[in-house]
């Protein structure tokens, strides 16, 4: 059997068993109780009920009775045999096979309405007994002995089953207490499912079970406070990224119109000079930009699927890796005079997707230089960690507005934006973060932010 997993289960198997045992035990001292005190009524009441509907008492005459005998038709070990007359004219005709059989009839067996019964023999009827069975059967009230005969043979047949009938009756009481003992878990069974299937369970009502779940109504109501927390926060995102997505749209027909404000007074205004041109291009070259950032971020906001990112694992430089990404932001950060700073150890391999990490260092790196602080640096680190090197510790740093305690608690949710005004260049779709965090935990790892002092610090910790 397999090993049971919580401490409930242990602790209703353990109480089950014992009740279980228990209740054999006191089967087994009842039933053997019975067997003494009243196995030997119920059997000599069975035995005559059944005697007396397997066998018919027939009643000749001593002469007619020794004609049988002689002849064979009669099997003297299986007869019961009465003398309702002078037992000496046909007690010899009988002979000892028959007197030992009659003997073996007649033992412990119990009296039946009828005249005469199992336990009845010669010895035990009065005359005045014998007389009225006589008339009772209409027989003659002469000097002619008279015999009362029937045949046990089916009765004899029956009798050597008693052992068995009392073992089967047995097995049926253990097989009757081993039912009500497993409907015991099969309703605990039945009122889990029940209060796990309902449909107020992701309504928050109340959960009741009986006093002996207890411990399960308290894991339920614990997963059901789960459930009303995801759902809650699965309405927010819902509610985030609808908000987010008109925010977009708006946002969109901001540079659109611009752009073609421009592009319309270079084409319809004549004799411009170029220089005039060159810097409506611009302009127009810039807002085309923030356009397409706009789009790209609509188009994210579409794909995105936090439960389906593929790891596809291979062994990589880490420093190489985290180089790489500092270069292809050079453009960026020199437009705002950033410097990109990157510490690594030499050497530091891992084994690790190479796209989705170059795409976590990526999104948290753009966060980063959006929120440093001009004219300072952005720094990369990667370093072992563990006793025996076991796991890499990336890091990415910056100065400039530190974000609150309560932004800090969102940064990682999807279509969070700590800065949610619209129309701001810096504004992205809230996705970047949650993306990066979702790829660490893919690879084993874990995400968490920092800031402090004007310091903000986005670590990462993986199995290398």
């Amino acid at each position: 059997m397999a090993r049971l997993k919580t401490e409930q289960a242990r602790s209703m198997w353990t109480r089950l068993v014992i009740r279980y045992v228990l209740a054999l035990v006191v089967f087994t001292v009842i039933y053997a109780v019975m067997l003494v005190t009243l196995g030997s009524g119920i059997s000599r009441a069975l035995g005559n009920y059944i005697a007396d509907s397997t066998s018919e008492w027939h009643y000749v005459s001593v002469y007619e009775f020794n004609d049988l005998m002689l002849s064979g038709q009669l099997n003297s070990s299986n007869l019961q045999v009465i003398e309702l007359g002078p037992y000496s004219n046909y007690r010899d005709t009988l002979g000892a096979g028959a007197s030992a059989g009659v003997s073996s009839a007649l033992t412990n067996e119990a009296s039946t309405d009828q005249g005469l019964s199992l336990e009845d023999n010669t010895s035990t009827l009065t005359q005045s007994e014998k007389q009225k069975i006589l008339q009772e059967q209409g027989l003659p009230d002469d000097k002619t002995p008279i015999v009362a005969y029937r045949d046990l043979s089916t009765y004899n047949d029956l009798k050597l089953l008693k052992p068995l009938v009392a073992i089967a009756l047995y097995m049926i009481g253990l097989l009757v207490i081993t039912v009500l003992f497993m409907r015991k878990p099969v309703r605990a069974v039945d009122e889990i499912s029940n209060a796990v299937s309902s449909p107020g369970l992701t309504k928050g009502e109340p959960v009741e079970l009986p006093k002996n779940l207890k411990p399960t109504q308290s894991e339920i109501e614990f997963l059901q406070m789960r459930i009303v927390q995801n759902e809650m926060a699965a309405r927010v995102t819902e509610e985030r990224k609808n908000e987010l997505v008109t925010y977009l749209a708006h946002d969109i027909r901001t540079p659109l119109t611009s752009v073609r404000g421009y592009l319309e007074l270079i084409s319809e205004t004549e004799g411009m000079d170029a220089e005039r041109q060159r810097e409506f291009a611009s302009r127009a070259l810039l807002k085309a930009d923030r356009l397409e950032s706009l789009v790209e971020e609509l188009f994210e906001i579409t794909r995105y699927n936090m439960q389906n990112i593929p790891i596809e694992r291979e062994n990589l430089d880490v420093g190489l890796l985290c180089q790489q990404i500092a270069e292809e932001f050079y453009p960026q950060a020199q437009s705002r005079n950033l410097a990109i700073e990157v510490d690594a150890s030499v050497g530091l391999t891992a084994f690790w997707d190479s796209s989705r990490m170059g795409r976590v260092l990526e999104n948290v790196l753009k966060n980063a230089m959006v929120h440093a602080s001009a004219n300072s640096a952005v720094t990369i680190r990667a370093m072992q960690d563990g006793q025996n090197g076991d796991a890499i510790i990336l890091s990415v740093s910056n100065q400039g507005k530190e974000i609150s305690p309560e932004h800090l608690e969102h940064v990682f949710d999807r279509f969070y934006r700590g800065d949610t005004a619209r129309g701001q260049a810096t504004g992205g779709a809230g996705l970047g973060l949650a993306i990066a965090k979702e790829i660490v935990e893919a690879h084993g790892g874990e995400i968490r932010a920092e800031s402090e002092g004007g310091l903000t610090t986005f670590t990462i910790r993986l199995p290398r």
